[in-house]
């Protein structure tokens, strides 16, 4: 989640009652354990611009055992005029 928000990724929910919502991966998640599916709806794809994919990024991860799960998480990206997003 934190790598395809970082790269502007939007996500596909089909919902339950039929229909489909299309939302920035920066939103789905809501909280701990929480996001924005409804019961029965299903999160159906992360789609990533291409122009994401072009730009030159960073991922930095350190964790307080050698294979643990993070403690930091950074990820960064130069957008078009140089500027870290």
């Amino acid at each position: 989640i934190s790598l395809t928000a970082a790269l502007d990724g939007v996500c596909t929910i089909w919902q339950a009652g039929g229909g489909e919502q299309r939302i920035p991966v920066a939103e789905f998640v809501t909280g701990n354990q929480r996001n924005r599916l409804s019961p029965g709806d299903l999160l159906r794809q992360i789609d990533i611009p291409v122009a994401a994919l072009k730009r030159r990024s960073a991922f930095r991860q350190i964790s307080l055992a050698p294979i643990g799960r993070s403690a930091a998480l950074l990820i960064g990206s130069l957008d078009g005029t140089g500027a870290l997003k």
